[in-house]
């Protein structure tokens, strides 16, 4: 995560005013002391030197909130609403994986299927009511029989003569409603898109269960500025608005 404009500005400014002090010093201190103006000068270079320190801690401090979230990219491979990549280090940055995520979000609504498929699903429902249309959703994206979960494809071998390399398989909601199956990833896109499509705002949180790394995550959705509900479908059917023990969390717009 680069400096912002701000923060650069800052450091830049105290630098000068730091310059200009010491300047100031050494052409005032034969002076009597009462008419010496460069203790302000001082002043103002070390609040502004500490205002950017301050920025950069921020900075810094939310960037180690990412921490690794799966693994990161060596290569990836796109078709037909799936997306492969492998891994040859033990840290993915999370923005990367949300990026690709809302990816996934933005062109499944654009999918005339999927949009059919979502309507359908709540189409009982009386309408704008938030609880039934999202239980719906969540009901039926949690019920094996439509969405199972399943992992990722296991590590094997991509190119002949060559090493087992671990991979991780990323699908639009389409992908995910035709194989019938998905890991925590593949069922925070499929709700996303699926409760978007009926109206709600939406959202990813990515979990802890330990605060050590980051290992799950799930969409949430609401209306009009209503109550965040959680879909976390990973939990099985009868759990709508329930969310796993988690040591903290970070949220992301879908």
């Amino acid at each position: 995560m680069k400096a912002s404009k701000t923060e650069i500005a800052l450091y830049a400014l105290s630098g000068v005013s730091l310059i200009g002090a010491v300047i100031t010093y050494f052409n005032q201190r034969k002076k009597p002391a009462e008419d010496r103006f460069y203790a302000p000068m001082f002043a103002l270079s070390g609040g502004l030197l500490v205002g950017a320190g301050a920025m950069s801690y921020k900075r810094m401090s939310s960037r180690a909130l990412a921490g690794g979230l799966g693994l990161t990219n060596d290569s990836t491979h796109y078709n037909n609403g799936m997306t492969l990549r492998t891994w040859s280090d033990p840290e993915m940055d999370v923005y990367s994986r949300v990026e690709l995520l809302q990816g996934l979000v933005a062109s499944s609504n654009k999918d005339p299927l999927v949009r059919k498929k979502a309507l359908a699903v709540t189409h009982t429902c009386p309408a704008r009511d938030d609880a039934c249309e999202l239980s719906a959703i969540f009901e039926h994206n949690s019920d094996p029989e439509n969405v199972r979960y399943t992992g990722d494809i296991g590590a094997h071998v991509l190119v002949p003569g060559g090493e087992p390399e671990a991979v991780d398989t990323f699908q639009t909601a389409k992908r995910t409603l035709e194989f019938r199956g998905g890991d925590c990833d593949d069922h925070a896109v499929l709700n996303a898109t699926m409760a978007s499509q009926n109206g709600f705002d939406t959202k990813f949180r990515i979990t802890s269960n330990t605060g050590a790394t980051w290992d799950h995550i799930y969409a949430m959705a609401r209306r009009n500025g209503g109550k965040w509900r959680a879909l976390d479908t990973t939990l099985g059917p009868g759990k709508f608005g329930k969310e796993p023990r988690q040591a903290k969390h970070l949220d992301f717009p879908a």
